[in-house]
């Protein structure tokens, strides 16, 4: 090729990624709320200018923050569920970041003879919980509550089942307000069916005796509360699995519940080899249980027990290879 053509294309080249490189980013940040000024977790915010657009989840407190917009010049629109949508366009006339104005969403509702009918939003955020509504967030037919966590906004469910809120670990499930499982809450959310949850409410607890004297002190622990629908409270969910793999590997479990009014009681069961529960290096052979027994016989007299068992044991298998260096001085 002509030097003289290879040096132009080298200065287009060099001249386009300079350009690119200079190219100016924007921010936009704000809030969502509702109109009564509380945040709405979880609403989509989104910016969009010429044939581009970004779009990001709102956090617990309903802020927002999206960078590197292209243009000064966007249009910005926010949505959440139950709620009429935001839209809005901005220019950005100095600087390189603005924040708008606190965007309220009013609620969706319809009026007929004097009815109001109108969405539950899926969120609701008072001074110690944040309550998600279950039918806001849908899953498969026979799935159970974690899988309901897992599409929280702020909620996080590893492999091992072990839940967090915004990074707090959650210590402890109940049920209609009383402990279920204990501090086993893995075992918890795979136990209880989905279809039959009403509200997920995530409790920071400071303890009894912040409860008697409304005094709060100290860091507070991570409770799940699950409401049960009224119409779900009675019945019976049973799921048994298994399978096998290569290698001699296996993986059974049992999962039951009966419910009445007041009395529930749960049990569940797995045998295993297949690292489901973590296990680190090797194969963890794991055979587990959990029974939990609950009732409330009247407004003074009440029973709550749970057991459980739980045996693991890990098989390493590991190899060395040695090299063997032989020098002969008469070679």
């Amino acid at each position: 090729m002509n030097p003289f053509i290879k040096s132009i294309l080298c200065m287009l080249l060099l001249g386009g990624t300079f350009f690119d490189g200079n190219a100016q980013n924007y921010t936009v940040k704000g809030l969502v709320l509702d109109t009564a000024g509380l945040p709405l977790p979880g609403a989509m915010v989104k910016v969009k200018w010429d044939k581009d657009s970004l779009g990001i989840s709102a956090s617990t407190d309903g802020a927002f923050s999206i960078a590197r917009i292209k243009s000064p010049q966007f249009t910005l629109t926010a949505s959440y569920i139950g709620f009429r949508p935001f839209i809005k366009a901005f220019i950005i006339e100095k600087g390189t970041t603005v924040v708008v104005p606190n965007i309220k969403l009013t609620s969706l509702s319809n009026t007929l003879d004097d009815v109001v009918i109108s969405g539950a939003p899926p969120v609701k955020i008072s001074e110690d919980t944040v309550s998600f509504n279950a039918a806001a967030f849908p899953v498969r037919d026979g799935d159970a509550v974690d899988e309901i966590l897992k599409k929280l906004p702020g909620i996080e469910v590893d492999r091992d089942g072990n839940v967090t809120n915004q990074g707090t670990p959650v210590t402890k499930i109940r049920v209609n307000g009383k402990d279920f499982f204990g501090t086993d809450v893995a075992t918890a959310i795979k136990n209880l069916p989905a279809d039959i949850i009403k509200n997920l409410q995530f409790i920071d607890d400071y303890g009894d005796q912040a409860k008697l004297t409304g005094i709060k002190t100290g860091e507070p622990e991570k409770i799940l509360n699950l409401t049960i629908l009224e119409d779900k409270n009675k019945g019976y969910f049973a799921r048994v699995s298994g399978g096998m793999g290569s290698s001699d590997r296996y993986n059974t479990s049992v999962r039951a519940n009966s419910r009445k009014n007041d009395r529930m009681v749960s049990f569940d069961g797995t045998t295993n080899n297949s690292n489901t529960r973590g296990g680190g290096d090797g194969i963890t052979t794991r055979n587990a249980a959990g029974l939990n027994y609950k009732n409330q016989f009247n407004e003074k007299l009440s029973a709550d027990a749970s057991y459980n068992f739980d045996n693991s044991r890990n098989n390493t298998i590991s190899s060395a290879f040695t090299l063997l260096s032989i020098h002969n001085p008469y070679l």
